[in-house]
């Protein structure tokens, strides 16, 4: 008891503290010492005592006090004027006397409240078929969308609603967050497909080249390593079985051989390129609706030449760089490394490169240039073939 009694007393006294207002006071006067004793013997709280000079002073008193400091004051002839209040006796005086401000934070937090009773977003979260689009217009039909009352919404039934009348749905969960109504479907699965059964096939060379490695899952091989292949040339056969009892399969497997790819080019011995000569001339101004008003006007004496143009807002600068033409050898190096990218960009990415040959031929007026890449890939391609029941089939279906 004697705790609760304790703070409730410590309670009571921050209260007594926090209604408490105070002013900041300038007393003038000859008499500042008969005062300041006035007003303890009156035992009147008196803080921040400053004397200003040897007439005037400032202390901070309780308002409720304020009427002992102009008696004290009034007996000796002198002034006092407030020069600070503060406390929150003073903040709800201010506030009664801005009556349309206090109605209008009333009115701010009776609509916040009043919209947040409504939905104003509706987010619904399906797996792959289901369109959200059918769901909402769903929900519609319920009289659920943007602008309900949360309070008319039955999750729950709406749940029910939902599974019953959508079959794709095997799980839903509504729920309100907020002023945003969610919908999370999880859509019913359905049974896998089993697998039918393949065509027979072989595996021919989708490239020319050499064969290096053969290997085999399905099939059977029937070139050697180090063969030559044209494109479209049989290697795997979609076959397996000892002889006289074969049977046929789709030949599957992968086919690494060294193939080649080859670009071509011609280039003049020289080309002619512009390069700066280090003259440049610079001018300002301002650009008013695409009109440019030049500052200084200089004269641009330049036949040929590079332009820039920086702008700040409608501050303009223009710096001429004058050019001259230059004849340059070319430089073949640059050309059989673009012919050499333009080759490898294009390859897919297990294509593992064996060999770059470039060669160039210089001729009269020209050089001849031409990039050989060497790799190794898998040039298997699977060439399907129909069995004679499916052949039958397509046979007699015009007459069915």
């Amino acid at each position: 008891m004697d705790i609760l009694a304790l703070w409730c007393m410590k309670t009571m006294k921050k209260i007594n503290n926090f209604n408490k207002s105070y002013i900041t006071v300038q007393v003038d006067s000859l008499e500042g010492e008969k005062i300041l004793n006035y007003l303890w013997n009156k035992n009147v709280s008196v803080k921040n005592i400053k004397r200003n000079n040897a007439f005037s002073i400032t202390l901070e008193i309780s308002v409720s006090d304020y009427l002992h400091l102009k008696e004290a004051v009034k007996k000796v002839k002198g002034k006092v004027k407030i020069l600070h209040r503060k406390g929150i006796n003073f903040f709800y005086l201010r506030l009664s006397t801005r009556k349309l401000l206090i109605a209008g934070i009333a009115a701010f937090f009776f609509i916040l409240y009043y919209l947040s009773s409504f939905i104003w977003s509706v987010d619904i979260n399906t797996d792959k078929y289901l369109a959200p689009l059918e769901v909402r217009n769903i929900l519609k039909s319920y009289g659920i969308m943007v602008g309900s009352k949360k309070g008319s919404i039955d999750v729950l039934k709406v749940e029910e609603k939902l599974v019953a009348d959508i079959d794709e749905i095997m799980w839903v969960k509504v729920r309100i967050e907020g002023s945003m109504l969610t919908v999370d479907i999880v859509e019913r699965q359905e049974p896998p497909k089993i697998k039918e059964k393949e065509y027979t096939g072989d595996l021919v060379a989708k490239k020319s080249g050499v064969i290096n490695r053969i290997y085999t899952s399905a099939g059977t091989p029937v070139k050697q390593l180090g063969t030559v292949v044209d494109k479209g040339e049989l290697i795997v056969k979609g076959q397996e079985g000892k002889e006289g009892m074969e049977f046929s399969v789709k030949a599957e497997g992968k086919i690494y051989a060294t193939t080649f790819y080859e670009e071509f080019t011609k280039v003049p011995l020289s080309i002619t390129s512009k390069r700066r000569t280090g003259n440049k001339q610079v001018r300002y101004g301002v650009n008013v609706n695409n009109n440019k008003i030049y500052i200084k006007k200089s004269l641009n004496n330049y036949t040929t030449y590079d332009k820039i143009e920086e702008n700040w807002g409608i501050f303009i600068k223009e710096t001429y760089y004058e050019t001259e033409e230059v004849e340059e050898a070319t430089d073949t190096d640059t050309v059989i490394k673009e012919l050499q990218n333009k080759i490898t960009l294009n390859l897919d990415r297990g294509v593992k490169i064996l060999d770059i040959t470039p060669e160039v031929k210089k001729q009269e007026k020209e050089y001849e240039i031409r990039v050989l890449v060497t790799v190794e890939e898998d040039i298997a391609e699977s060439q399907v073939v129909a069995t004679e029941t499916e052949t039958e089939k397509e046979d007699e279906s015009p007459e069915t």
